[in-house]
């Protein structure tokens, strides 16, 4: 099942927004408008959150809206920032971290296989270990 996190938009008087993670107090990122600013937060929680999965850390639940909105204005206050103006409250998703390894079989032709494997062998990598990059690219 796949997790989302609210992230709190918050506009600032020139245009662009703040971008805070109620479940995350220490990820923050910011856009030079909304949209800028969605591109920015879906990276940040993908490389914070799979930063933590490679740690060993525990990803945090996500909370509901309400109880985001209330952290929202508890780092406000910490951070002393004010809003110009509505602050959003989009769902970002989060990425798959489900890494169970999984058995596959696939049918190549020959040249292809070869060439997978030449491929890999240059990455320095194993045939799975080449595809499961090529896949997660």
């Amino acid at each position: 099942m796949m997790q989302h996190y609210f992230a709190a938009f918050c506009p600032e008087s020139d245009g662009r927004y703040t971008v805070f993670f109620p479940d995350l107090p220490d990820l923050r990122t910011s856009g030079n408008d909304i949209d800028d600013a969605m591109t920015m937060a879906r990276n940040v929680l993908k490389h914070h959150l799979e930063h933590m999965s490679r740690q060993g850390e525990n990803l945090p639940v996500p909370s509901a809206i309400e109880e985001a909105r209330f952290k929202a204005v508890l780092l406000y206050e910490k951070l002393s920032v004010m809003p110009d103006g509505e602050v959003l409250f989009p769902l970002i998703p989060a990425p798959d971290m489900d890494k169970t390894p999984m058995s596959i079989s696939v049918s190549l032709p020959r040249n292809a296989l070869t060439a997978l494997d030449r491929k890999a062998a240059l990455a320095g990598m194993t045939r799975d270990g080449y595809i499961t990059a090529m896949a997660l690219e």
